[in-house]
């Protein structure tokens, strides 16, 4: 009577590789077959529903590895060994032990899946590891173990894993539902590629309409979202958030062309030209730029952190106090230029941003200062949100108000297969600023503390610093969608990389999701990848993906956005209305930076009526407080010493670049006054 293991019809498969892969199957015999069960033969210790029954010889018993030995050693040998990916585990005893080399012999010939043959002198130590000793084949004990859909990777000699704890390790994964490669000490767990794809799918879509809502944005978004992600594995976590992330940099400009509402700070820069073009009927043509402007810099930027992420890291910690000042100053100078020729204006709105950005408790004695009127709401500053929200929603609905002067107004906005291809093409004369964006929005990003912000103001102001038509930019120049687009994407991207190779957040989004992976375990710094690089690259290749999904849902949902945009502005000025005042509060939860939000959009109309720009006093502050913090540290470090920023090669360069370029509009007015001089003589 020969041992066997009574299994259900439609467990009979699982049943039999299981027992393969533990070396329990009795080859020697075929199975029986009965009403709803398959008998297996089995060996004498196979636990589990035994059954005695007249064995079935098999017609071919070659396949047994013990065919190849002697007579006298093939009684001996052992019918059972555990394999493991490509080794095979002999549990040596005493009648057979003389014996080994010639079984691992007939192991490796007989078993061409098997490269390894050890034998196990038992579990012991503190975290019970087999006592393995290599026999003969190829010494290497980590293996790949296919079971129940999922793939183990582990070194064998470190860990203890045994085939016959299958059943076990499926109940704890379908318990925990892991659908991904995951990290457990030297455990993988491998995932089907759909799973990710459609996180990857799912995230750039809520991204997308967090960052169109405004208020939101990335910040919020992955805030709001991050404690969803403690229950799944730390790679599908960052897959995730990173999506929402990518996604939000994408959103940010639907609300900021559709109804002049930046749906993030990162998208302020988008409203200066993508409203008008939307005034015009062009909103399909910003909504195409700003979406592949936006796919060119997050790819160029993955390309960069794929193949430089070491050396920018370093070139980014070159950069303290000293260099972060006199890239302020560069951004600043940048400002004279988006005013237009009317310097003094320019001037005053900058001042403006600045005395705003000012507002708040001093950054190294904590004193309060500049709280108008003892208003406790502005203990904690000036929220640079609220100020482009009232600005740039309140003041962009007055102005609309009074220029329909009562009238029923609709925009008039299409979307066509053939607009989209001719403003795709376009933009291959764009070329040179989606480039100018994107690495200027790397480097910017990758500077810690930086962030997407400063970039896409900055890329807008080169851009129109450098243009050959800079009137046309605040009017609907495509170039001025193209920047600031291209550079928010690739500071995401850069933001990433201080937090990752440092554990210094780039941005307040990356601050989140360092936070975050701090609860997940992993520890932020150069062994990062070295340790966990299935956690890096699944952060990289989540990247890639989302970069591309939200480039085709963002253009797939254009019609929709055209929609919203040709209703009738009486319909639209109540939502944009609302949208501003959830926008004014859910970044503190405060009715003061609601009222301050309509004292800014009175503001903002006033200065447009008047023939302000409002851009280079938004852009002030943004820029006024890392400038105040990174020239107070510096001369802190020097004691005093002012000498520090033109004594340092990198700064002293960008700082003498910076103060020609605020002597050049002087130059400029000088020579044109000669020449006017000299055409009256």
């Amino acid at each position: 009577m020969i041992p066997h293991l009574k299994v259900e019809t439609e467990n009979a498969e699982k049943t039999r590789s299981v027992l393969e892969l533990s070396g329990n199957l009795n080859k020697n015999f075929r199975p029986i077959k009965e009403e709803g069960y398959i008998l297996w033969p089995v060996t004498e210790d196979t636990t589990g529903d035994i059954i005695f029954r007249s064995g079935i010889p098999s017609k071919d018993s070659s396949g047994d590895y013990r065919s190849l030995l002697p007579k006298e050693i093939a009684i001996l040998a052992p019918r059972a060994f555990d394999v493991l990916g490509h080794v095979a585990i002999i549990s040596p005893e005493d009648s057979f032990s003389d014996f080994i080399p010639e079984i691992s012999k007939a192991l490796l010939t007989k078993h061409k899946n098997i490269k390894t043959v050890a034998t196990d002198g038992g579990v012991g130590g503190d975290f019970r590891v087999r006592d393995l000793k290599y026999v003969s084949g190829d010494e290497n004990f980590v293996v790949l173990h296919k079971e129940n859909n999922f793939i183990f990777e582990f070194d064998i000699s470190e860990v203890y894993f045994s085939p016959r704890l299958s059943f076990e390790r499926s109940l704890v994964l379908n318990q925990a539902k892991i659908n991904e490669s995951v990290l457990t000490g030297n455990l993988v767990v491998g995932i089907p590629v759909s799973v990710l794809v459609a996180l990857v799918i799912f995230g750039a879509g809520v991204g997308l309409f967090i960052g169109a809502m405004p208020g939101l944005g990335s910040v919020n978004g992955v805030a709001i979202l991050l404690p969803m992600t403690f229950l799944v594995p730390p790679t599908s976590a960052v897959i995730f958030l990173g999506a929402i992330y990518y996604g939000a940099m994408y959103g940010g400009a639907i609300s900021s062309i559709m109804l002049g509402i930046p749906g993030a700070s990162t998208a302020v820069a988008t409203t200066f030209d993508g409203r008008p073009m939307a005034m015009k009927g062009k909103a399909d043509k910003a909504l195409v730029a700003a979406a592949a402007a936006s796919f060119v810099g997050g790819t160029i930027s993955v390309v960069l952190f794929t193949a430089f992420a070491p050396p920018l890291a370093e070139v980014a910690l070159a950069f303290g106090p000293p260099e972060e000042f006199a890239l302020m100053m560069l951004a600043f100078a940048t400002f004279i230029g988006l005013g237009g020729d009317d310097i003094p204006k320019t001037l005053f709105s900058i001042m403006i941003g600045l005395v705003l950005s000012a507002v708040g408790l001093d950054i190294v004695s904590g004193e309060p200062r500049l709280i108008f009127m003892d208003l406790p709401g502005f203990m904690h500053g000036v929220n640079f949100l609220v100020l482009a929200i009232g600005i740039y929603g309140i003041g962009e609905m007055l102005w609309t108000v009074e220029l329909s002067k009562g009238k029923v107004m609709i925009s008039q906005a299409t979307v066509t297969v053939r607009r989209v291809l001719d403003t795709l093409k376009e933009l291959i004369s764009t070329w040179k600023t989606m480039l100018m964006g994107s690495f200027l929005g790397y480097f910017v990003g990758i500077l810690p503390a930086a962030g997407a912000t400063p970039g896409s103001l900055m890329a807008y102001g080169v851009a129109k610093t450098a243009a050959k038509d800079p009137d046309t930019y605040g009017k609907g120049n495509i170039n001025g969608v193209v920047a600031p687009e291209s550079a928010n994407n690739a500071a995401s991207t850069g933001s990433m990389l201080p937090m990752l190779t440092l554990g210094i957040p780039g941005s307040p989004t990356t601050a989140i999701l360092l936070g975050g992976m701090v609860i997940w375990g992993l520890e932020p710094g150069p062994l990062l990848f070295v340790e966990h690089t299935e956690f890096v690259w699944g952060l990289i290749a989540s990247l890639y993906s989302a970069n591309l999904f939200s480039l085709l849902i963002n253009i797939a949902f254009i019609p929709a956005f055209i929609w919203v945009l040709k209703l009738p502005f009486t319909v639209l000025a109540p939502v944009i209305f609302v949208l501003c005042v959830i926008g004014g509060y859910v970044p503190t939860m405060d009715m003061h930076d609601v009222w301050l939000m309509f004292v800014f959009g009175v503001v903002g109309y006033l200065m447009r009526k008047l023939d302000y720009p409002l851009a280079p006093a938004v852009l002030a502050i943004v820029l006024g407080p890392l400038a105040e913090r990174s020239v107070r540290q510096s001369l802190i470090g020097s004691q005093g010493e002012v000498m520090v920023f033109f004594e340092r090669p990198i700064s002293g360069t960008i700082l003498m670049i910076a103060i020609l370029l605020f002597v050049l509009p002087a130059i400029k007015a000088l020579r044109t006054r000669i020449l006017a001089n000299g055409e009256k003589s």
